[in-house]
């Protein structure tokens, strides 16, 4: 409607791809006090990911009772910094879709999606499917998916390509 007209607009229909709500959802187990938290990108730099793993120090150190599953390519630049991180196990990149939702997904908590470039987010409405709570950054249309304090959390990106709707 933004960028092409109320006329186009009323004529339009925004459909998002079915997802089967997975039924084996797994729950934070209240005795245990751990939150799984999980990152997916190959876009390191363009998804937010050097902000979330310096937030994710922080939030260890002042609690331990976490995990952060990064799947993605750390930059050569970064791979030492990131190793000396407690808390966090890094995947390479190339798993497949049956796989992250078996073995990450289903054992996961929250899904920290700190994007400064997305144009939809099918990760979002995946891990969604999985129970999952989304932490994220408000760019374009992952408003659309996630309600502030609803199903998560939206955060002001410090940087983004979007204005609103338009690139």
């Amino acid at each position: 409607g933004n960028l092409l007209g109320k006329k186009v607009y009323e004529k339009s229909i925004v459909k998002y791809p079915k997802l089967k709500i997975n039924p084996g959802l797994k729950k934070l187990n209240k005795q245990e006090k751990i939150v799984r938290f999980l990152y997916i990108s190959t876009q390191f730099h363009i998804k937010g990911g050097l902000a979330l793993i310096k937030a994710f120090k922080e939030v260890y150190r002042k609690n331990n009772k976490c995990t952060l599953d990064m799947i993605t390519y750390i930059p050569n630049n970064l791979i030492h910094v990131v190793k000396k991180c407690e808390g966090i196990t890094i995947y390479e990149p190339g798993i497949s879709r049956e796989k992250i939702f078996k073995d990450f997904m289903m054992h996961s908590d929250v899904l920290i999606h700190p994007t400064y470039m997305d144009s939809f987010g099918m990760v979002i409405l995946e891990a969604m499917s999985h129970g999952m709570a989304i932490i994220a950054t408000d760019v374009y249309a992952i408003r659309e998916m996630v309600k502030n304090n609803f199903n998560g959390y939206l955060l002001d990106p410090p940087i983004s390509k979007w204005n609103g709707t338009k690139p």
